[in-house]
């Protein structure tokens, strides 16, 4: 029924088999176990894009958690708003939460063909999905991609005294299958002194790697100190029960892993060996690749910030009465379609006309001697959005970014400033409102 998982990776594993036969004996355990090891390397390095976008999908989940509560507590009692307004932040971020499961999926159907590719070398047991040959008939029946000569060569292979389809719970009388001449050459105790060592390595290295994910989690956690108030009390015990589980998984996962090594095959535990080493290895790498870029988004901004800052003893351009009035006018405009005081909308235009100076795009002419960024205002929505981008940054961060649209908007050879003016004067505004003790 699982034909189309069963062949694929019979002919992988069948490939690398000779591939490796060229340089060593194509009988020995070693042949063998290196043709599981690169079965998975080859599986992982069709998964790289895949996983590096999971990882990064996974970041940019844990930067969207304060919207997301902002979400939950804007609309408590509105599942479908709360679903629609979590959509559109998903799209907004370019996050695809299905996408980022891709890797895991796919991996679940490999590992399940490759426990019964490996079992169906030895027929002659009659437990589930075994069809009790004789130890002849098992030698001389091809297993899905490998013919009758590599299924005896598998058979015969031994990996430090251990076939790699035998397992601790193997049926005693299955074990002659493993010779020519149905003699038994091999004891449990031969294959536990192979299963258990290399399924204890994989269970160490699945728990540091759930360990070194979950304390960058808490670092990247701490870096955005949630503000008080922003969470209802149930989403903060909700947050802190899935916190433990989480705890629970770097110990529960591992301890699994372990326990299902009394019914793993040699083969599969060198598998999940491999699987493992892989995974903490691209998390390492992919992990410390994001950090090193965002170390470097955050250094520019502010080196932007320095470049653009006054220098020192000089008092910074004030506004004129033009601007003063511009920028009144804006206010104006945005309280107009609400009564709250301190509406998100309002456009500190002035400000940004001013940083545009006399250097405007051909479509903002028309009313670049207003004062104010061509164009109509922007929407609630997008101030909104603005806002909520700020909303996140620290006070330096915040800055750097004003200094960054400020440096674009007094370059001659930046278009469409009339759009970085707006966000520009969204900006200032915040950064007003929170200095003064309003946000």
């Amino acid at each position: 029924m699982l034909n189309f998982i069963y062949y694929p990776i019979s002919w992988v594993l069948w490939f690398w088999h000779k591939a490796w036969s060229l340089i060593l004996d194509p009988d020995s355990g070693i042949t063998w176990a290196l043709s599981i090891i690169f079965l998975v390397v080859t599986i992982r390095l069709i998964l790289v894009r895949p996983m590096i976008n999971q990882l990064r999908s996974s970041r940019k989940m844990q930067d969207m958690q304060p919207r997301m509560q902002e979400i939950k507590r804007k609309y408590p009692n509105d599942q479908q708003t709360q679903a629609l307004e979590m959509r559109k932040l998903q799209k907004e971020m370019g996050v695809n939460p299905l996408a980022s499961c891709l890797p895991m999926l796919v991996q679940i159907p490999i590992f399940i063909g490759l426990f019964h590719v490996l079992r169906s070398f030895n027929r002659t047991g009659t437990g589930h999905g075994q069809i009790g040959m004789t130890i002849e008939e098992t030698r001389n029946t091809a297993n899905y991609g490998f013919g009758v000569d590599e299924v005896r060569s598998f058979l015969d292979a031994r990996l430090f005294g251990a076939p790699l389809s035998s397992y601790i719970s193997m049926p005693q009388d299955t074990f002659g299958a493993f010779t020519a001449d149905g003699s038994i050459d091999f004891t449990r105790t031969n294959i536990m002194l192979v299963v258990i060592p290399i399924m204890l390595i994989a269970a160490v290295i699945m728990h540091f790697n759930a360990k070194h994910s979950l304390a960058r989690q808490a670092r990247k956690k701490a870096e955005q100190p949630k503000k008080k108030g922003a969470t209802t009390p149930q989403q903060d015990m909700m947050e802190s029960q899935m916190a433990m589980m989480q705890k629970l998984m770097v110990w529960v996962m591992p301890v699994l892993s372990l326990l299902g090594a009394y019914f793993w095959h040699v083969g599969l535990a060198v598998y999940m060996l491999t699987n493992t080493t892989w995974t903490f290895a691209q998390q390492v790498l992919v992990y410390r690749k994001m950090d090193r870029e965002e170390a470097e988004e955050k250094e520019a901004k502010l080196a932007a910030k320095r470049t653009n800052a006054p220098r020192p003893g000089k008092k910074p351009k004030q506004q004129t009465s033009g601007e003063s009035q511009a920028t009144s006018t804006a206010v104006l405009e945005d309280t107009s379609r609400s009564a709250e005081a301190q509406d998100p909308a309002v456009q500190d235009a002035g400000n940004a006309a001013a940083v545009a100076g006399p250097e405007v795009d051909s479509g903002d002419a028309a009313t670049a001697g207003a004062g104010t960024p061509a164009g109509p205002p922007l929407t609630e929505a997008q101030v909104k959005s603005i806002r909520g981008e700020a909303a996140h940054w620290t006070p330096a961060e915040l800055d750097a970014e004003i200094a960054g649209i400020e440096a674009q908007i007094a370059d001659p050879a930046t278009r469409k400033k009339s759009k970085k003016q707006k966000r520009l004067a969204v900006l200032k505004e915040y950064r007003a409102e929170q200095q003064n003790g309003i946000g």
